[in-house]
């Protein structure tokens, strides 16, 4: 049964619309030599399937992440409107999504798009674009067991490069996916947080990432538990240019 488009259409508009704690929306292109590839999830192969007055496209997506589940930690829409290899464009009318586990035990979602008018080529290649939004992202994020052997240590999609740590100076090396500037940093003693007396920052914004050294009031022991305070969460959203080239199954009219 066909849904309504509350689906797909309020989805993308919702990506592109913002919202008040959100600094700066940055939409980030695939421009893998893969374009299906993504650490945290694999994007199969896009069908369409064709229907008397439209078609569908149908896509999978299964997890490669036990710590997020799809359809708690992302929002997922497919481009209002799709391509043929003449240029032709069609336009979407409703859209669905259905959460299971695979045979295999793995996280996945299938989603489809209806669109119109109806297809006028056996075998079509319909261009369109997947775009997902991550909504997993926190403000303060805590890295436990901290010492100057951790390297490229990751949570939350903010990641410490390195540390270095000598009496009562830390320094460091951070990235993150979100804008750098302002995170703040204390080390976590028991229920008490500790702030540094001084700080020295270089920041990198092309790169997202930053250099600091920080310095506290006493020593510092040899394992840290550091929290990091984000002071803001970019919109994130991740676009997939896919085309989906698969064999059309007819569908009998009714």
């Amino acid at each position: 049964m066909k849904r309504l488009l509350g689906g797909s259409i309020l989805l993308f508009l919702f990506f592109l619309a913002g919202c008040n704690e959100t600094f700066e929306t940055i939409v980030q292109a695939n421009n893998a030599e893969h374009p299906t590839d993504h650490h945290r999830f694999e994007i199969g192969t896009p069908h369409v399937v064709a229907e008397p007055d439209g078609f569908f496209i149908e896509i999978m997506l299964t997890s490669k992440d036990p710590d997020y589940v799809l359809d708690e930690d992302y929002l997922f829409a497919i481009s209002h409107i799709s391509i043929d290899e003449s240029g032709k464009e069609y336009e979407a009318q409703s859209s669905e999504k259905e959460h299971f586990v695979t045979d295999q035990d793995q996280d996945a979602v299938l989603i489809r798009q209806f669109f119109t008018p109806a297809l006028e080529s056996e075998a079509p290649s319909i261009d369109f674009t997947l775009y997902v939004q991550p909504t997993y992202y926190e403000h303060e994020v805590v890295f436990n067991k901290l010492d100057e052997h951790v390297r490229s240590v990751e949570k939350n999609d903010l990641t410490i490069r390195s540390i270095d740590i000598k009496g009562k100076k830390l320094a460091l090396v951070v990235e993150d996916v979100h804008n750098v500037k302002g995170i703040e940093l204390a080390l976590k003693q028991g229920q008490e947080y500790i702030y540094p007396v001084s700080s020295i920052t270089d920041h990198h914004p092309h790169f997202n990432s930053f250099h600091a050294e920080y310095e506290f009031a006493q020593s510092l022991p040899n394992t840290l538990t550091l929290r990091m305070r984000r002071p803001h969460l970019d919109k994130i959203i991740w676009e997939f240019p896919l085309t989906a080239t698969e064999e059309i199954i007819n569908t009998p009219a009714k």
